[in-house]
């Protein structure tokens, strides 16, 4: 009976140690582990097709898909817990106004200011296994989507977001949407577009895109850091990682250059990401006249991607990595204007 006992013991001593519960507390599990609970975020809409002169509405959506109760901390000011990322059709990005506070995500009850005796502006929300939190945002207070359309009577955008749980105390903790929404937005005040002829014997672009991304990756493994930036569009840039975009669609005027300094730092740490090595994928067809056709459409768009595959060290190992890297012309040159990774192996 006692060897019983004691076999009982170490059985569930053993099962604790391999599969050990997420740390909670009387109100559900900590912010740190709302991955390891499945919190889920999608977006959803109830049209594609908009209108300037009408609200945009987005629904948020947060799901508990795990099997114990997850926390979320709403802030005072709802933007506060999202960071949206609005693409035109040509993938340029399109920059956010300055952080406000809308009416319609502001909430007058006292326990935002009283919330633990504390002023972090927020209140506890608790979702249970498979319930569902939904908020509606209106895009027209986050993004001036007229000044977007530039003049056009419609355009399309794809939109992506990231959601903060705990944005106050824990900034460092995000989700991404696991979808992305693609609208319509139609400019019912914009005159129709005169035409404007085309210009003839314009002078070609200096770089092609590839070349540019040859020469900055170039510049980034031989540690020439000055060259690297130039072909940087720093401000679109660092909207491409989520916690620097988050700092620095907040931060004021006087706030903003030392935001950058961060970001540049963190381009430049060489121990955390170091590049070993990368391949340029083609993208022009290798006929000449299509590959010219290619190149004449890209300098009429204004925007081109390519693709790469990099390794790079991390801690010690070597992963493979594919980066599909935005560039926008500007002027005779192409400039970097965002990034998207996928880690190979």
């Amino acid at each position: 009976m006692r060897q019983l006992s004691l076999f009982c013991t170490l059985t569930v001593f053993i099962y604790y140690s391999l599969f050990p519960f997420a740390e909670t507390d009387m109100r559900g599990s900590a912010t740190e582990n709302f991955i390891s609970n499945n919190l889920h975020f999608y977006m959803s809409q109830t049209t594609i097709r908009h209108s300037t002169r009408k609200p945009v509405y987005v629904h948020v959506h947060l799901v508990n898909r795990g099997i114990e109760p997850v926390t979320i901390y709403l802030h005072r000011n709802f933007l506060r817990n999202i960071t949206f990322i609005l693409k035109d059709q040509e993938g340029k990005i399109v920059p956010p106004k300055a952080q406000i506070e809308s009416r319609e995500s502001l909430d007058k009850e006292y326990y935002y200011s009283n919330y633990t005796q504390t002023n972090f502006h927020s209140r506890a929300i608790v979702l249970q296994p498979n319930e569902i939190f939904e908020r509606k945002v209106n895009l027209q207070q986050v993004f001036d989507l007229s000044n977007a359309m530039k003049a056009k009577r419609q355009a399309d955008f794809s939109l992506h977001a990231i959601f903060y749980p705990n944005p106050e105390q824990m900034p460092k903790y995000h989700i991404f949407s696991q979808n992305k929404l693609d609208f319509i937005l139609q400019n019912e005040n914009s005159p129709l577009p005169q035409f404007i002829p085309e210009a003839t014997g314009e002078e070609p672009l200096a770089l092609t895109p590839e070349e540019t991304i040859y020469l900055m990756l170039s510049a980034e493994y031989q540690a020439r850091w000055q060259s690297f930036f130039k072909y940087i569009r720093l401000k679109d840039f660092i909207l491409a990682y989520p916690i620097f975009a988050r700092k620095w669609q907040k931060a004021s005027k006087r706030e903003k250059p030392y935001v950058m300094r961060q970001f540049k730092m963190y381009l430049m740490n060489q121990k955390a990401q170091k590049l070993h090595r990368f391949e340029i994928l083609p993208r022009s067809p290798k006929n000449p006249e299509m590959a010219l056709a290619k190149l004449e459409d890209d300098r009429e768009k204004g925007v081109a991607t390519v693709k790469v595959k990099a390794v790079r060290e991390y801690d010690g190992f070597q992963r493979e990595f594919l980066y599909t890297y935005y560039l926008t012309a500007i002027g005779r040159f192409w400039k970097v204007t965002g990034v998207e990774t996928t880690l190979i192996r």
